[in-house]
């Protein structure tokens, strides 16, 4: 799955160490990690080694005081 980040940052013309990743499962936060990205937990995925930042949804106030000091 790491190869599935990897090809949509450079099909975007990002760097990995500059996108962040959305992620709601495991291993998906896992697979982003491992290709340089800042992993953003939502819901049930709460921060742990592979997870930067945690909301509990993308309507969460908290969210956007999280992305502004991104």
């Amino acid at each position: 799955m790491r190869a599935c980040y990897l090809a949509a940052c450079t099909a975007l013309g990002v760097e990995p160490a500059s996108a962040l990743a959305v992620e709601d499962s495991p291993v998906g936060a896992r697979a982003a990690q491992a290709a340089g990205m800042t992993v953003l937990g939502v819901g049930g995925l709460t921060r742990g080694p592979y997870v930067h930042a945690h909301v509990p949804g993308l309507d969460d106030a908290a969210l956007g005081r999280w992305l502004a000091g991104w």
